[in-house]
């Protein structure tokens, strides 16, 4: 299972509608679905409980525009504040679904995404255009581990 989260209207929070299209046109190994998630929360969590494995692309703010975030998720973290304007976010979804009933959760779950410069327009920014390659690079090398 790829969860790609995003939104094409704000930004480089379009990474996942990009990266769920170029996935799109790969012949990707049998089982492993590509679902494409406007904005995370409660719609991400449908999406992956049940699924064994499972890796989340999404765009990721602070740092260095254009660097790549991998992240192993191993359960339920405390964070710090709440959501933010936007509703539940994909930490914080994932924090609840742990949480909430961990044996539906993936046993095996990664957090891959880019650091944006702009959330706001159409369009991603450069730095996370230039970072695209590594970040789809890295996704498949995951994928060599899926289960035939």
């Amino acid at each position: 299972m790829i969860a790609c989260v995003g939104n094409p209207l704000a930004g480089d929070d379009g990474l996942g509608c990009v990266v769920a299209r170029l996935l799109s046109a790969l012949r990707l190994p049998e089982g492993v679905e590509v679902v494409e998630i406007g904005v995370g929360g409660l719609d991400l969590l449908d999406a992956i409980r049940g699924a064994s494995r499972a890796i989340v692309v999404d765009a990721v703010r602070g740092g260095e525009p254009g660097r790549l975030v991998r992240v192993e998720w191993r359960g339920p973290v405390a964070l710090e504040g709440g959501p933010d304007g936007d509703g539940l976010g994909v930490a914080e979804a994932l924090s609840l679904g742990y949480s909430a009933f961990p044996e539906e959760m993936p046993r095996h779950l990664v957090l891959l995404g880019i650091v944006g410069q702009r959330f706001r327009g159409e369009g991603l920014s450069c730095p996370v255009v230039r970072a695209l390659p590594t970040l789809l690079h890295v996704l498949l090398e995951e994928l060599l581990d899926y289960p035939s």
